[in-house]
This record gives structure tokens, C-alpha cells and sequence, in this order.
């Protein structure tokens, strides 16, 4: 029975992988191949000893909170322990966590959490030029879609995104945005299942990666799902994209619930104030358009910004040609045409958007200051180059070898032009500097966004972990854990206890595994409660609120659904008998006869 299964399983497998093969012959290995040898040039400074100064902490740190929280089990992590000066906050409650999961798992492989920060950006590369190739490729062919994918690597925004700001949660869920659009694109043309799960796995792993992102990008889903269901009767496919969209979400749910419900009981308005206010980085046409300026500084009011802008001669000059292949390409196809004419749109719009004429709509749409910087809609303008740099290859088909010759000219010269862009200004550090007593605290001293608001002020550290603030008693047995601290207390009557641990929804106290009550009526908002006379083992242990259970079983259900049917699919349907008929009918699948 045991062989037959193992028999069956790889079978499937053998025939899943035969599946992932392209129509035109390439197949998934080879396209692999190239997409790492095509990237090289972008991450291999990443592979140079010790780490790399960046104007963001945030890998290196929030990596080393995920660490602590699969130590301790606290999966899917919620609570940051070294935050807030020690006293902790809900860091991976608003912080969306794709990038530091996959990190986690590269660490416990061996690897140092500095050297896993710089493994998972370079797969945030490998991510990006495949996806915008697996998208390309269906509109331009194999040549512009390796043509889009080589502009999509090579864009001045990603090195910035990398080398400049580590941004490594960004450069992520900037990789998955053509993955979300091939999936919707072959939903609506093709109406196959297995697309529809692709699809809502892409959409789960860039709701995972990074909030801002998804703002700016779910409306460009939005449009460009429309304008492909305008196309050829295809407004059949909306349930499927509709099971598609509602199922990524529940794939996310264990992340996007807490974001969307418990957002307001932290400092997050922190992040659109001040020097994140939108008003103060718009940027112009000279350093969008015209300025190599290259740097590691600031962005500052006016155009003397110590950072780049750029968007890249080489990916607007072929957004620029895309305008004049648009007309060209209705006769051969009316899905390219009007996808062309949409992307177009959307450059267009994002430079609008990023310059101080458009902040009449910036004032008008409140949701658009959580975008901090109006630069960051070059996430937009460098997607919608790169995958308009491969229209002209619609129209070159059959042509010999001026097809081939033209995307290696392309590509070398996009490759050349930005090449310089991508490098790191200092190597120098390693796991024992960054983490040393002595750094350790200043890697965490500027997420003030993330405190709860129970904190009136930025908390200080304590001088304890556990304070007596009235009474006589002994302290013995701390243990602190990413989300729980537990001691034990012998008091002569009754004390009144401080935990350095700043209050927030569902802390729970317990003495002798009795809940008692608790206040954060103090400006740090830390946790006070009192203890009985005796002697007693006391936990302070963070728990669930209902949302946050709810988002975890939704979570489970929509995971547990989403590998079942995939096995299904793999197994070429000899498992679907296990479903009944409505179940079959809802899926697309036709009813298993009985013999």
C-alpha cells in the first residue's frame, strides 16, 4: 500500500514538473539557468565578505527578532522583544513578514543572519527577473520577455531599493507584482484552475511583503484585470478571479486581519509626519529623466537630494518606443494593444504622481500619506518600463536574426549603462560587530511607528526587567522569551510589580496560573499588577485577541485547501473522486463516474 503510494506521488510529481514547461520549448531549468546567470551582475556584490552599510537597519534586526520568535515557537510572530528600548512591540503585526520568514529558514540552514539578509535579497532578484519574464513572455515572446526581465533586474531603483536604502521587505513584493499580473492575465484567457491557485498564491506573497507596495499596486491589479476582461468575452472568468483574489487573502489572513484591525493601537501615524511627510519629496524631470547622479545621502526637500531618482535613459527611451509600437500591434493583438495602452497609462500617471504638480491629488485621497515618499511610485514607473521594453519584439517575429541580435544588444547595454549603480559603499561588518552590547540597542532605536499607544513616550530602558514598585519582596528565576516573561516572587504582603513590557492587546498576567488583573498607567505604558503575599510563579504571556485567532484559522483552512487541490492537480484528477459533485462542478472538474 506504501509503495503504491510513494508510486503515486511521483508520478504526480513527475508529471507537475513536466506541466511547468513553457509552450515554446523552454523549459523551467533553462529559464532558471539564465535568469541567474542574467542577475548576476546585480547581486554579486552581495557576495563579498561582511556585511554593508545601508540607511535602514531593519533586515539585520527584524531578521534577528524572527529569530527569537521560532526559538521560542512564537510562530507566526507577533512581538519583538528588543524593541521600545527592551520593553517590546508588535513588530510583525504591521510589518509584513515574507522576507524575514524566508530569511529564518536560510539562517537555521547554518547560515549567519547577516549572510541570510544578503541570501534572501539576492532571491529577491532571481524572484523579479523570472516573474517579469513569466509575464513578458506571454505579450512579446521568449526574446522580449528575457529583454523586460533583464530591465526589470537592471533598474536604478532596484540597486537603490538594495544597496542604498535596504529595503529587502520592498524589493521583495516589488518581485511578486508580475507574478499577480501574469496570474490574473492567465485566469482571464485561459480559465484554468491551477492558474487561479497560482494566482492567489502570488497575490498571498505580495500582501506578505510589503504594505506599501500593495497600496500602490492593487489598484494597478484592479485596472489592468479590467482591461483584460473588456477583451474577447472574457467577463466569465470575474468568479474565478473573484475565488482567486478572496483566497490570496486568506492565504494572508494571519497577517492582513491584525494589520487592518490593530493598526490604530500603535504610533503608526508616526511614519506619515514630519520628515515622512509627502510634502517634503517630490522630486522633478531632471532627476527622473535626465540626472546620473549617484549617492548614498538623504532625500531633502527641493532637487538636492543626497539619493537618485532616476528611472534609467535606456527604460524610459523604450517606453518611449512602446508609444509608437502600441498603434502597431492592433492588428496582432487587441489583448497586447490595450495592454500596452493601460502600462503606458500607468507610467505616465506614476510620473505625475511623483512630482509637486500632483499634490492637489495627494491632499485630496488621505490613504496616499502612508506612501511617505511620492519617489516610491518608481516601484510603478520601472515596472511599467521594463515590461514595455519587450513590445518591440511583438512585431520582429520571423524576422532571423535581427530579433536575437537586438535583445543582446539590449540587454548588454542595459546591463553596461547601470552596472555602476549596483554596489554597496562599505564592507565591514559582521554578525559579532552588528549585535555587539555595545551597537545593540541603536539597531532598534528609530521604529518608534511600532510602540503601542498605551506608551505615552518613547519608552526608556528599564533598570529591571521586574521592578517592586511598593511592598518587600525577592525577585529570582527571570526568563524572558520573544513574546512571555515569567519569575518568581517571595513578598512579606502585598506588592505592586512592574514588568518592563509595554501593555498591549492580549497581554495576559498570571500568579500561580491565576489571571489577574493589570494597568499601564504609567507614561511608558508598562505592565503594573499586584501580587498577593507568599510565595509565587508568575508568567506575563502575550495571547490572541479574537482577530488575531480568527486571521490564524483562516490562514490554516485556505492553506490547507490550497495544497489539497494542488495535489489534485498534480495527480491529474485521479484524486478528485475524493470531493463530491458540487465540490467537482464549483472547481471546473467533470464528475467521476461510478463503475
Amino acid at each position: 500500500m506504501i509503495s503504491k503510494a510513494a508510486m503515486l506521488l511521483g508520478d504526480s510529481w513527475a508529471r507537475g514538473v513536466g506541466q511547468l514547461r513553457f509552450s515554446r520549448g523552454i523549459p523551467l531549468a533553462l529559464t532558471l539557468a539564465f535568469i541567474l546567470l542574467l542577475s548576476y551582475r546585480a547581486w554579486q556584490p552581495l557576495t563579498s565578505g561582511g556585511y554593508f552599510q545601508m540607511h535602514d537597519d531593519a533586515p539585520a534586526a527584524f531578521l534577528f527578532e524572527m529569530d527569537k520568535c521560532f526559538q521560542d515557537g512564537q510562530i507566526p510572530c507577533r512581538w519583538a522583544q528588543d524593541l521600545a528600548s527592551g520593553s517590546g512591540a508588535p513588530l510583525f503585526n504591521l510589518q509584513a513578514p515574507l522576507a524575514y520568514y524566508v530569511g529564518e529558514l536560510i539562517h537555521l540552514s547554518g547560515v549567519s543572519i547577516l549572510d541570510s539578509v544578503k541570501v534572501t535579497f539576492v532571491l529577491g532578484f532571481l524572484l523579479a527577473g523570472y516573474l517579469m519574464f513569466l509575464l513578458a513572455r506571454e505579450f512579446w515572446g521568449n526574446l522580449g520577455g528575457m529583454v523586460s526581465a533583464a530591465f526589470y533586474l537592471y533598474a536604478p531603483y532596484q540597486a537603490l531599493d538594495v544597496y542604498v536604502g535596504g529595503k529587502l521587505a520592498e524589493q521583495w513584493a516589488i518581485a511578486f507584482v508580475p507574478g499577480v499580473l501574469w496570474g490574473i492575465y492567465k485566469v482571464v484567457r485561459e480559465g484554468k484552475f491551477h492558474h487561479a491557485l497560482l494566482l492567489s498564491l502570488f497575490l498571498s506573497l505580495l500582501l506578505l511583503s510589503h504594505n506599501v507596495i500593495v497600496l500602490i499596486f492593487v489598484p494597478v491589479g484592479l485596472i489592468w484585470a479590467t482591461t483584460l476582461l473588456s477583451q474577447g468575452g472574457a467577463r466569465q472568468r470575474v468568479p474565478l478571479l473573484l475565488l482567486s483574489g478572496l483566497w490570496g487573502l486568506g492565504l494572508a489572513a494571519f497577517f492582513i486581519l491584525p494589520v487592518i484591525f490593530e493598526m490604530g493601537l500603535t504610533k503608526a501615524e508616526a511614519v506619515t509626519t514630519g520628515y515622512f511627510d509627502y510634502h517634503r519629496h517630490f522630486v522633478d524631470f531632471n532627476q527622473l529623466f535626465i540626472s546620473r547622479f549617484w549617492g548614498f545621502g538623504l532625500s531633502e526637500p527641493g532637487p538636492d537630494d543626497g539619493l537618485s531618482f532616476q528611472i534609467g535613459w535606456l527604460h524610459w527611451g523604450m517606453a518611449g518606443i512602446a508609444v509608437l509600437v502600441a498603434p502597431l500591434l492592433w492588428r496582432k493583438s487587441r489583448v497586447a494593444f490595450w495592454a500596452t495602452l493601460a502600462i503606458l497609462a500607468l507610467f505616465w500617471l506614476s510620473i505625475f504622481m511623483m512630482t509637486e504638480r500632483s499634490v492637489f491629488i495627494w491632499e485630496a485621497i488621505p490613504q496616499l500619506k502612508w506612501l511617505q515618499f511620492p519617489w516610491r511610485l518608481l516601484a510603478l514607473a520601472i515596472f511599467a518600463c521594463s515590461f514595455l521594453a519587450g513590445s518591440l519584439f511583438a512585431l520582429l517575429k520571423n524576422r532571423g536574426v535581427l530579433p536575437v541580435a537586438l535583445s543582446l544588444a539590449l540587454i548588454a547595454g542595459v546591463i553596461l549603462l547601470n552596472q555602476e549603480f549596483f554596489k554597496a559603499l562599505t564592507y565591514v561588518t559582521t554578525d559579532e560587530e552588528k549585535f555587539a552590547a555595545a551597537n545593540f540597542p541603536h539597531l532598534f532605536d528609530r521604529y518608534h511607528s511600532y510602540v503601542p499607544t498605551a506608551s505615552q513616550v518613547y519608552p526608556v530602558a528599564a533598570p529591571a526587567k521586574v521592578q517592586v514598585l511598593k511592598g518587600t519582596a525577592v525577585v529570582s528565576g527571570i526568563s524572558q522569551g520573544s513574546d512571555s516573561l515569567t519569575f518568581a516572587m517571595t513578598s512579606q504582603g502585598e506588592a505592586t510589580v512592574r514588568a518592563a513590557v509595554i501593555d498591549y492587546p492580549n497581554w495576559r498576567v498570571r500568579v500561580d496560573d491565576r489571571t489577574v488583573s493589570h494597568d499601564h498607567a504609567n507614561e511608558q505604558g508598562l505592565i503594573t499588577f499586584r501580587v498577593p503575599r507568599g510565595s509565587h510563579e508568575i508568567s506575563v504571556k502575550l495571547e490572541n485577541t479574537p482577530i488575531r485567532t480568527v486571521a490564524n484559522y483562516l490562514s490554516i483552512a485556505a492553506w490547507a485547501a490550497f495544497v489539497f487541490s494542488w495535489l489534485l492537480w498534480m495527480t491529474g484528477g485521479r484524486w478528485r473522486g475524493l470531493l463530491p459533485g458540487p465540490g467537482r462542478r464549483l472547481l471546473g472538474w467533470p464528475t467521476v463516474k461510478r463503475q
